[in-house]
């Protein structure tokens, strides 16, 4: 009886931490820059990728990089583990 009232008592518990730290996110998120508050030409997206290769070297990801190099605020970008995917983003939201 006890238990049950334990298990369901801690169940509400994370409910609520869930809710909680979902809404930090997203206070979080909206704090950032919008995504395309920030535009890079092409001239100066292709001179970043060609010194990437530098940035690869000391363990930075594309995103990382390309975040660091303009300023960006954007977390997705920023942790993207993919390549590709990260490039594809890139010119889909930064690149004019």
């Amino acid at each position: 009886m006890v238990s049950d009232c334990l298990a369901s008592t801690t169940k509400v518990s994370g409910i609520e931490a869930a809710k909680r730290f979902s809404v930090m996110v997203e206070q979080h998120l909206d704090s950032l820059e919008p995504r395309n508050s920030v535009i890079v030409s092409q001239r100066q997206y292709e001179q970043w990728a060609a010194g990437f290769v530098f940035e690869a070297m000391r363990d930075q990801r594309y995103g990382q990089s390309f975040c660091n190099r303009f300023g960006i605020k954007d977390i997705v970008l920023y942790h993207a583990r993919d390549l590709a995917w990260a490039d594809d983003y890139i010119r889909k939201n930064y690149i004019r």
